[in-house]
């Protein structure tokens, strides 16, 4: 198997976040991926050819980069640049936007707007003219362009846009996840092995179990925030019970983004407190969640479906302990997989 770490919930100087890059090139990972919100973190692109010339090994990019908040021709360049300066070792993410849109009051793309600016982009990438003629002179490389996809829609587009995929779901969805992309890929005739399909999921880990638990209740609010219906399809797997408060404290969640968006949350004790009435069932089942030997375990179960997986630590609290633990306890377990 092949891991990588997301840097989302990592607050710091673009110094900091070099230290880290090479230390996760130390650790085994093989995939460090930063995030681009232009309201909350560095900008991801010079970070990412300074870590270009200080690694040798790790694979860099973006999770995840908006269609919305930069134009194509400029994401089609910064790619290009990447990855010519890490030598072909980047691979970028793709978005219909979210916390970088929602943050200067606009809203995410529509699905089939979403489609035509990915495969824009890809056709800059290959030195394509774009309608008014021009083309990017200096393109050589066909870059790898993957999207983001959580619910059903994006799932099955995700079986044959771009060059593959980061799926973000938890653990228990993984068979669902993989078939949705084998619908679309099947529907659209193409060949899924040929493309690359990255498991993202956020993760908590700690020796006590309950507390990793507790600790991603806050962040897999996102899921049920903007994909509500993957509550059905965890009924289908589970057959969970939810409590009676759950939809309307979710609601609340959705009317006070600015508020609510955990999953960027600096006051994390706040926010446990806040989310505690997120089964742990559902908590598990939605995030990589509990002791290193437990996420062990549940990786070794993704590896019928997936073969690479990224976590996002839900917290700046945490998130070198989680980096760090993942590094050390879990990838020297499962890198022969």
């Amino acid at each position: 198997m092949r891991f990588g770490i997301s840097f989302g919930a990592f607050y710091a100087d673009p110094h900091e976040y070099l230290k880290c890059i090479v230390e996760a090139e130390r650790l085994g990972y093989d995939y460090a991926f930063l995030p681009d919100s232009q309201m909350i973190y560095r900008d991801p692109f010079p970070i990412l050819g300074a870590a270009s010339i200080q690694t040798e090994r790790i694979t860099l990019g973006i999770m995840v980069s908006s269609v919305v908040t930069r134009h194509t021709s400029v994401l089609a360049s910064a790619f290009h640049t990447v990855y010519e300066l890490s030598r072909g070792r980047s691979v970028f993410i793709l978005g219909r936007g979210d916390s970088s849109v929602r943050r200067i009051g606009l809203k995410p793309v529509k699905i089939d707007e979403f489609v035509h600016k990915v495969n824009e982009i890809k056709q800059y990438l290959r030195g394509v003219k774009s309608s008014n003629v021009f083309h990017i002179r200096y393109v050589t490389h066909d870059v790898p362009v993957l999207v983001m996809a959580t619910g059903e829609k994006m799932l099955r587009i995700a079986g044959w846009l771009g060059d593959g995929a980061a799926v973000l779901l938890g653990p228990a969805l993984a068979s669902y996840a993989y078939s949705q992309i084998q619908i679309g890929a099947k529907d659209a005739n193409v060949d899924t092995s040929k493309r690359r399909y990255i498991f993202t999921a956020f993760c908590s880990i700690s020796d006590d179990r309950k507390e990793a638990i507790a600790n991603v209740k806050p962040a897999v609010t996102w899921f049920f925030i903007n994909s509500p219906r993957i509550v059905k399809v965890l009924n289908n797997v589970l057959n969970i019970s939810l409590p009676n408060d759950f939809w309307s404290n979710i609601e609340r969640f959705r009317r006070d983004y600015a508020r609510h968006d955990y999953i960027h949350e600096q006051r994390w004790d706040e926010a446990v407190k806040e989310c505690a009435f997120i089964p742990d069932e559902i908590a598990s089942a939605l995030a990589l969640a509990g002791t290193p030997e437990d996420v062990v375990q549940t990786l070794k179960s993704l590896k019928t479906f997936f073969n690479e997986v990224v976590i996002r630590p839900v917290s700046t609290d945490e998130w070198y302990t989680v980096f760090k633990k993942f590094g050390e306890e879990v990838i020297p377990r499962l890198k022969h997989l």
